[in-house]
C-alpha cells in the first residue's frame, strides 16, 4: 500500500541504520522514521522503502497516519 499516508514506525529515525546494528541505545527519541509517503506528495516519496525524520511524536498532520493489518484466512 504506497500513497495513502505516511506509515509511524516504531523505530526512531537514524540517520544512518547500519549504526542500528552496533548500537545498544533503547528506542525513545523524539522523531520515529516514517515510511512510504501520501497521497500528497511527490512521486519519488511513494515506495516503502523511502523514510524520512519528520515524524515527531507530537506531531499531525491530514497525511501521517497508521496502516491496519489482518491476516488472511488459509486458503486451499
Amino acid at each position: 500500500m504506497h500513497g495513502n499516508v505516511w506509515e509511524w514506525c516504531q523505530d526512531d529515525w537514524r540517520e544512518n541504520y547500519e549504526e542500528i546494528k552496533k548500537s545498544k541505545k533503547q528506542q525513545n527519541q523524539e522523531y520515529k522514521a516514517m515510511r512510504g509517503g501520501s497521497w500528497c506528495n511527490h512521486l519519488d516519496y511513494c515506495r516503502s522503502a523511502y523514510r524520512s525524520n519528520f515524524g515527531r511524536r507530537v506531531f499531525r498532520t491530514f497525511d501521517f497516519g497508521f496502516r491496519v493489518v489482518c491476516g488472511a484466512g488459509r486458503t486451499l
